[in-house]
């Protein structure tokens, strides 16, 4: 199954931590690959539990989330029915 991930280096000179965790978990991603420059900035205003807990909460929701259903023509090309 493949998995999303999201490099922090992608964005660094417009985003922060917060920003691309809120955004990640919007988005659907499984990973996110935090850049410790970035991650001190952070905690410059949060704490490691602050950090924890958000980790937490989007796991947690995605756990619980319905998953996405497959479109009727994705289901007839690999021979599942309606």
């Amino acid at each position: 199954m493949l998995k999303l991930g999201y490099n922090e280096a992608t964005c660094k000179e417009n985003s922060t931590v917060e920003n691309d965790l809120l955004l990640c978990e919007k988005y659907g991603y499984d990973y996110i690959e935090l850049r410790l420059d970035m991650l001190q900035e952070y905690l410059k205003t949060h704490t490691v539990d602050d950090l924890k807990a958000f980790l937490q909460r989007a796991i947690s929701s995605r756990l619980h989330s319905t998953p996405l259903k497959t479109s009727t023509s994705a289901r007839r090309r690999s021979g599942q029915s309606s």
